[in-house]
């Protein structure tokens, strides 16, 4: 195994770190190596020297919804913590960092009169696995309000479209992309809404979700629905 001293210094990488510790489901055996950043250049470090040692990576945000076995996680896991926010009311884009939370998201941009992300309110984890997975809630989804994002592939970074994300129901092509693609930041569009009016969507919004979702330690929606249907009462029949 890799000698963590092989890391940048700067990243204080720890080894065999719990995954527990970080799960919504609060089980999981350690990871090789565990690093948290707070910043795009400090990601950008990591991958890049997870790819130069040749160490298998994983990203992780919240740690939702993720399901980590009793024997750990091989390699470097990437603790995202990258919150950036850009909010701009002239262009009708707010810039986010991967790390930052779709549920905070929502709530900030409400309190600017920046509409178009209440959604966000119901996805439990952060930008950049939204943008991976196409996550949504209430009707949307990433794919009506992304513009653009930033990818890291193999050291390499391009902001692409979000036309170029081939997306549909829960899915982009970032799955199973054999590059092992990273999101990095991404882009989305908002217009001018009253922060009141927001507000009082956002609340709306919580107040299902807590009526229609169990609460506490659990799956939550982590199944898809098929065509036509929904996944709870195929679970509950």
């Amino acid at each position: 195994m890799t000698s963590p001293a092989r890391f940048p210094s700067r990243l204080r990488v720890r080894t065999q770190e719990s995954m527990a510790l970080h799960t919504s489901f609060g089980v999981g055996g350690p990871a090789d190596y565990w690093v948290e950043v707070r910043s795009l250049d400090a990601l950008r470090l990591a991958l890049e020297s997870a790819d130069h040692l040749k160490v298998p990576r994983t990203i992780m945000g919240h740690g939702t919804n993720a399901l980590v076995a009793d024997a750990g996680v091989e390699g470097l896991v990437i603790y995202n913590r990258c919150m950036d926010f850009e909010p701009s009311r002239t262009s009708g884009l707010v810039r986010v960092g991967s790390g930052h939370s779709m549920a905070r998201l929502a709530g900030r941009c409400a309190r600017l009169g920046l509409g178009g992300l209440s959604f966000a309110i119901g996805v439990p984890g952060t930008v950049g696995g939204a943008v991976f997975g196409n996550a949504g809630a209430f009707g949307s989804d990433v794919a009506a309000v992304l513009k653009s994002a930033l990818v890291w592939r193999r050291g390499h970074e391009r902001e692409m479209a979000a036309h170029e994300f081939g997306f549909a129901y829960r899915h982009s092509n970032l799955q199973g992309d054999a590059t092992d693609p990273a999101v990095l930041a991404a882009s989305f569009r908002v217009q001018r809404s009253d922060p009141a009016a927001l507000r009082t969507e956002l609340l709306a919004l919580a107040r299902r979700r807590r009526a229609t979702q169990p609460q506490g330690q659990n799956a939550g929606s982590f199944f898809m629905n098929p065509d036509g249907d929904y996944a709870g009462r195929l679970i509950e029949a």
